[in-house]
This record gives C-alpha cells, structure tokens and sequence, in this order.
C-alpha cells in the first residue's frame, strides 16, 4: 500500500496507545506509521514505547508540546508515499477503513477523502461527521461569514446505512482532521500546514486542495470513531489546554479570517473546553433538570480549569503558509447564499 499513516495529538494525550493498538488490528503490518507525541507525558510515553516490541512504528518524541498542524508538518516532511492518512491520537478504528479510504482515491481521482467518522462511545453509534458543505453569508451587519455544516451530524449510524446515507454527494467541501486521506504531494503543492492555525486548520487546507482543482470526496465504508466522550482527568488538562487557548484561538481567526477575505468571530475554543469539562461532571437522574445543573456546575469549574492557561509553555518556532491568491473561495467553488429580502 502506497501510504504512510500519520497519528497526529488532538488535544489529550492519554487516548495514545489505545488508539494505537485499535490502529494496528485493522491495518496490515507493513504499512508505515509515524507517531508525532506531541510533548506527551511519561505515563503515555512508556505505554507508547511498550507498543513497539508488538509493532513496529516510528515515535517522534517532542520536548516541547506541539500544535496538531505542527505534528502534520514533521508527518508530511517525513511521508515518502503517494498518500497520508492523518489520524487524530484519539480514535477507534474499524476493519478495512483504510483501504476503503485508498480504493476511493484510486477510482475517483481525489486528492483527500473522507471517512464516516462516528462520535463516541455511543450507542447506538452516531455519526458526527460524513464530509462537509461550505456556504457563504453575509450576517446582519453585511459582514462575510464561512458557514460549515457537517453532514449527517448526529444521524445514528444505523439509520443512515438503512437509508444509504440520504443519498448524499460523493464530493464535498471539507474533511475533517480525525481522519482523512491526502495526497501528499497536493499538500506539499499547497504548502503544506500553517501552524498558527488551531481552529479551521481543516477548513483552510480543504479549501487551499479545492483552489488547486482538487477533488475531495467521501467514503461511507471507512469508519472511524472519534472518542470525544470519554471523561477527562487531571492529566488531560494541560494540553487540552495548551492547545484550545484563547489566545492561539484569537490567533486563528485572524489569520483563517485575512487568509479567505472573511470575517470570523468562532467560539469554539470556549465549546470545547465546556465540551470537555461536561464529562467530568457526575451523571444526573433524568427525573432532575440536568441541563441546569450541569450549567451550574460548569460555571463553578470553569476558573480552576482556565487558570491553567496562565501556565503553559511558550510555542516553538512556526511555519506560516502565504495568503491563498486573491478570488480562490470562488476558485474553489464556495459561492454567496443570497439572503431573500423581505419588504
């Protein structure tokens, strides 16, 4: 297989070896993986290091944390092959999702491709995202906006196979960083990640590959889980934030925002760490108002948590990506909704 796997942190690092060894029960054993840690812990490091007596694999070990675009960098930098696939540290995997990622590529000429990726653990399973579709707005005060819609968000899996996925398009307009097959020269082409961004880095890559003339598209038989709904500990704390600062988001926007010729405002920075905080809350009896209390509770926690930003480390060095050419959205095939006007 022509294909480097590339296992990128998300933003917690204890998931690692896990996903590692749900990674190499579905793949064959000759396939390249390249581990990017990320500045992960002792704890993970060592249950990480024990892997390679099973499987062998290539860690690239980081004193210093690093962004997820960053990880991408050195991944792509190192990748001989015609394809990567980049994998947040956080999945599950299900059988022959990568070579249902490769045979998509093959017959339909793509340069990335996108799986199912599920939401999780749930049950029954959900998906959360099944490719994605970009549009154009102008708000109340005329200012451009990027609207993103993930297909099929929260459909269960099961009612979409039953439905053979709404019949939705094979080509999209964006993927997701969970996973997703590029080639990796159509990357490179576009110049590869800028690491300033740690919001809207997919959307910012998916509409570079489309500016290019390049064709991303889906893959219902490919699964993969995102495992966003096991609770955090106090371990997972400081790169989680680390990497949803809101500094490095305020960052983002304005560099996404400048990048596309858009106006960009996103909170999800905020949505994650409420996101993330919620799981290590106490479940509630239903019989009680949980959406208040658990509202409540986060407003109690939220400082402890966030104090913690005061303390991160500083960013290494960061490797910018120029502005797209004037006119590539268009280029790309994201045009204006034009709002009805109503007298």
């Amino acid at each position: 297989m022509d294909v480097t796997v590339a296992v990128i942190p998300r933003e917690r690092f204890r998931p690692l070896s896990a996903s590692l060894r749900s990674l190499f029960s579905t793949i064959p054993a000759d396939v390249r993986v390249i581990v990017i840690d990320g500045g992960a812990d002792e704890k993970t490091r060592q249950e990480v290091r024990s892997l390679q007596e099973v499987r062998h694999f290539e860690l690239v070990e980081s004193d210093k944390f690093l962004l997820p675009n960053m990880a991408r960098n050195v991944a792509l930098d190192m990748a001989k092959t015609k394809y990567i696939a980049f994998c947040d540290n956080d999945l599950t995997y299900y059988p022959d999702w990568l070579n249902a990622l490769i045979a998509n590529a093959e017959q339909h000429d793509a340069v990335a491709v996108a799986p199912v990726t599920l939401i999780g653990p749930s049950n029954p399973q959900t998906i959360h995202h099944a490719g994605g579709k970009l549009t154009l707005e102008r708000d109340n005060s005329r200012q451009l906006k990027l609207r993103a819609h993930h297909r099929l968000d929260n459909v269960r899996l099961p009612d979409a196979e039953r439905t053979e996925y709404h019949d939705i398009a094979l080509e999209h307009d964006y993927f997701e960083y969970h996973c997703v097959l590029v080639a990796a020269e159509a990357m490179r082409v576009v110049g590869g990640h800028d690491e300033r961004l740690m919001m809207h880095e997919h959307l910012d890559s998916s509409l570079r590959l489309k500016a290019i003339g390049g064709k991303i598209t889906f893959e219902s038989k490919a699964h993969v889980m995102y495992t966003a709904l096991v609770p955090f500990v106090d371990r997972d704390w400081p790169y989680f934030l680390y990497r949803w600062s809101s500094s490095k988001a305020e960052i983002s926007n304005q560099v996404f925002a400048e990048n596309w010729g858009i106006y960009e405002d996103s909170k999800f920075s905020e949505f994650h760490r409420n996101r993330a905080m919620t799981t290590a809350l106490p479940r509630l009896p239903r019989v009680l108002n949980r959406y208040r209390i658990k509202q409540a509770l986060l407003r109690l926690y939220r400082p402890m948590i966030v104090s913690l930003d005061l303390k991160l480390p500083d960013d290494p060095e960061v490797r910018m990506v120029d502005k797209p050419a004037p006119g590539s959205l268009l280029t790309a095939g994201i045009k204006e909704v034009k709002k009805a006007c109503i007298d």
